[in-house]
């Protein structure tokens, strides 16, 4: 019996699978940074002070072959974006519009580098007259937080990190772990399934910070992600 649960255990490194991992959440100057469980991340900064300010996240899942990707929360206008008294260019085959026009994204890896280099040593990012300005003071160590917990430190994938560890290096994502169904039994008569949704939490709850955020600007970084937590 032992050999075989062992033979298990090498097997399941061999896929390269992973226990699922503590979630997260650190604050840095004007940053926050958030991990769930299977340590996918993001890291956001806004005026806390402006209740028309721009928001900006850096979101990223865990595992070598995951793209990062930041998104820009604000009605804007690409020739409007600055870093303090520099303009900013966001090229059109890079940089996609949301459907509102509220946002606009990018996951090409080249674009995302160019981004954080742009403004990794700058004071504010402004996208406009009519937005309050992003403070980066803190942005560096929020997205080195990204790398830390994903294991990409000093590798070729990493953020702001980088170094020439190689892609395959970065471990494999973290499996969440499935709530047991007789956990349920009490509110679930009968052992009947949980509801969709249930033992889980979205990942924008793990921001506190985000309660301080206008209405309008939602956390669309994982519009989807689901955040699974043991018990």
């Amino acid at each position: 019996m032992t050999g075989a649960i062992s033979g298990l255990c090498i097997g399941l490194l061999l896929m390269g699978c992973a226990r699922a991992a503590a979630p997260s959440y650190a604050t840095h100057g004007a940053w926050s940074v958030a991990c769930d469980n299977t340590l996918s991340c993001d890291a956001r900064g806004f005026d806390e002070d402006s209740n028309t300010g721009a928001e900006v996240v850096f979101a990223r899942a865990a595992g070598p072959a995951a793209r990062g990707t930041v998104t820009l929360y604000a009605p804007l206008a690409r020739t409007a974006v600055r870093v303090d008294d520099r303009m900013l260019v966001l090229p059109d085959a890079a940089w996609v519009y949301a459907g509102d026009g509220a946002s606009l994204t990018t996951d090409r890896p080249a674009a995302v580098a160019a981004f954080i280099d742009a403004l990794r040593h700058g004071a504010a990012l402004h996208v406009g007259a009519d937005a309050g300005p992003v403070p980066l003071d803190g942005m560096v160590a929020a997205l080195s937080g990204i790398d830390d917990r994903q294991g990409r430190a000093g590798g070729r994938t990493a953020l702001v990190q980088h170094g020439p560890r190689r892609t395959s290096a970065v471990p494999a994502a973290p499996v969440p772990p499935r709530p047991a169904r007789r956990a349920y039994g009490d509110a679930f008569p009968g052992g009947a399934a949980p509801p969709d949704g249930a033992g889980t939490q979205d990942a924008g709850a793990l921001h506190p910070r985000a309660a301080l955020r206008p209405a309008r600007r939602q956390d669309a970084a994982f519009p989807e992600k689901r955040c699974l937590w043991a018990g």
